[in-house]
């Protein structure tokens, strides 16, 4: 088929899925005249090919109005912008009363509930310095605070042009917020304050799966009006996994599965071993998967000799253990390590199930370095849902051990967490157990100009016709249901 491209006005997502078209479609030239009456030959096609960003503005207006995804976006985005700035305003005001003379400013209510009845004066640089806010920790929050604006601001550009790394910039951004925001409030006294955790929790999963989307059509995918954001394997796998042309051998032999079952763990190994766009040398999917399982080794054994040092130290005398750090504001004392930890809440029993659950956890990546070569899909869900669980037993160890810079190390567990689902999606896929009803089906279409084979959406079939001898239509028939016998 000999073909050119050409830019044309888009279509409404109404009309493009009533169409059946996708990221490439075959259209008429409009400039080109009518298919002659005389029997001559028509006039050839012209493919057009939508560019990503037009696709990807189509996925969001879905539904359009108030509950589009388009709309919501463009709210969480304003949204975070101004949590963004008050977040500003706040840290700098804390930061002015850090560095302004003692007794400047006063502050006045309870810590443990936040009321302002009944309570005393209190310089406030001592009151925060006493908690462990630092001039250290508030410049590293503000500079942070700015990079995380700037990144909102041009989140708001990325929706229109859909540039996957901003909003993978972003969605790490969201995750670190998530830290700065526990930590501040632990270091104010204002611990209902950690209620704010939540929002950040819920924006990460959402702005996880824009870029996976972003991503999905700025790769070549296709327009499909069935897929939607959900994080579930018949629908991730979609926009994760498959390019159009995986898309079109999928199809093709999932029909034959059975009885010409392909390699699957051959093709597993080839998807974690393509390198990434992005990246160069040897930057995939499986060399970041080993050296992640290398680091998280190394952090559940060090978490592990951490929680049976704290059970030795619960368990063994008082004055047994006589040095540990405690900071107040610029001072560095020691202190008795029991009376420490039970000061800020831990106990043996807590210390005991940390050090089993920092044992399964190893246990838990050896399998799943050893699922990446066998294939066990098994292998990497429980590394996805064992990371979950480490970033929950993580923050209550660092708040009841009194380290609060170690909260900074759950990022890490709830990034993986991700990546080790990408991982299991690329083994679903590869296992074919995809429901291909959620999968659209292509076809191939050779351009002969351009020598380049390119892949559309394969056409729905036309709907049974009823016609009499004469060719005329009829009133479909309407099939009653047999009844079983008695």
């Amino acid at each position: 088929m000999a073909t050119n491209e050409q830019e044309m006005a888009p279509l409404n997502p109404q009309q493009d899925a009533e169409a059946g078209q996708a990221l490439v479609s075959v259209v008429p030239d409009e400039k080109q005249p009518e298919e002659p009456a005389n029997g001559a030959a028509a006039p050839p096609k012209k493919i057009r090919q939508q560019e990503p960003a037009e696709l990807f503005r189509w996925k969001l207006k879905e539904n359009d109005g108030c509950c589009s995804a388009w709309c919501t976006t463009i709210f969480f985005l304003v949204y975070l912008l101004l949590t963004n700035v008050v977040n500003i305003i706040i840290a700098g005001y804390h930061l002015k009363i850090l560095t302004d003379p003692y007794g400047t400013h006063t502050i006045c209510y309870y810590p443990s509930t936040g009321s302002e009845s009944a309570c005393t004066e209190e310089d406030a640089r001592i009151y925060y310095e006493e908690f462990g806010l630092s001039v250290t920790f508030l410049i590293i929050e503000l500079i942070f605070l700015a990079v995380y604006t700037l990144t909102t601001i041009a989140s708001l550009h990325a929706l229109h042009k859909c540039i996957p790394w901003v909003f993978m910039v972003l969605w790490v951004c969201i995750n670190t917020e998530i830290i700065f925001i526990l930590l501040h409030s632990l270091l104010t006294g204002i611990y209902w304050g950690i209620f704010a955790l939540l929002l950040p929790m819920l924006f990460s999963c959402y702005f996880w799966m824009i870029y996976q989307l972003a991503n999905y059509f700025a790769k070549g995918g296709i327009y499909d009006q069935d897929m939607n954001m959900s994080p579930s394997p018949n629908n991730y796998a979609v926009m994760y996994v498959a390019r159009p042309q995986d898309l079109a051998h999928y199809h093709a032999q999932y029909k034959k599965r059975d009885t010409e079952p392909i390699d699957s763990k051959k093709l597993f190994r080839m998807k974690m071993n393509e390198g990434f766009e992005f990246c160069c040398c040897m930057c995939t999917m499986q060399m970041w998967s080993i050296i992640w399982l290398v680091y998280m080794i190394c952090q559940n054994l060090l978490w592990f000799s951490a929680s049976v040092v704290t059970t030795v130290i619960l368990y063994d005398p008082v004055g047994t253990w006589m040095d540990c750090l405690v900071y107040n504001g610029s001072e560095v004392t020691t202190a008795d390590c029991r009376l420490l930890f039970e000061e800020y809440g831990l106990t043996r029993g807590f210390s005991i199930v940390a050090c089993i659950v920092a044992g399964i956890a190893v246990i838990i990546n050896v399998w799943c370095w050893v699922g990446l070569y066998k294939m066990d899909r098994n292998a990497f869900m429980s590394q996805v849902t064992w990371l979950l669980v480490q970033a929950f037993f993580m923050v209550l160890y660092s708040v009841f051990t009194g380290y609060y810079f170690g909260i900074f190390a759950i990022l890490i567990p709830l990034l993986l967490s991700c990546h080790y689902y990408n991982v299991y999606i690329v083994c679903v896929y590869c296992e074919q157990r995809i429901n291909t009803s959620r999968i659209p089906k292509m076809q191939a279409v050779i351009i002969a100009d351009q020598n380049e084979i390119i892949y559309v959406s394969a056409p729905k079939p036309d709907p049974v016709k009823y016609v009499n001898d004469a060719g005329q239509p009829l009133v479909p028939p309407t099939i009653e249901p047999v009844q079983p016998a008695q």
